[in-house]
């Protein structure tokens, strides 16, 4: 009977020994996924930050930069309608000359 209980102690010993390594592996997986996870969330907000950088300088610099610069001479307010009425005058004079 003794060879038999041997057996299943070495047996057993194994599978412990198994079961203690698989717990070991689970938590390293666990953390590296964490890790993955984490990575992947900032990756998605840096995108995203990204691109609203990349649409928003364009659209800021076209409404406030070249079209304020335009709006002096296509007449958006009452001071550009005074500026294109001097320019109109100014052409009408240099072509009549």
């Amino acid at each position: 009977m003794n060879p038999d209980n041997n057996q299943t102690n070495d047996t057993e010993e194994t599978i412990l020994t198994l079961t203690r390594q698989n717990q070991e592996l689970l938590k390293a997986n666990n953390e590296l996924l964490n890790t993955i996870n984490r990575r992947e969330i900032r990756q998605f907000w840096f995108k995203v930050v990204w691109y609203m950088i990349l649409l928003g300088v364009p659209l800021f610099a076209y409404y406030y930069l070249y079209n304020a610069f335009l709006g002096n001479f296509t007449g958006g307010d009452a001071q550009s309608n005074l500026n294109m009425q001097m320019l109109q005058e100014a052409l009408k004079l240099y072509q009549g000359q």
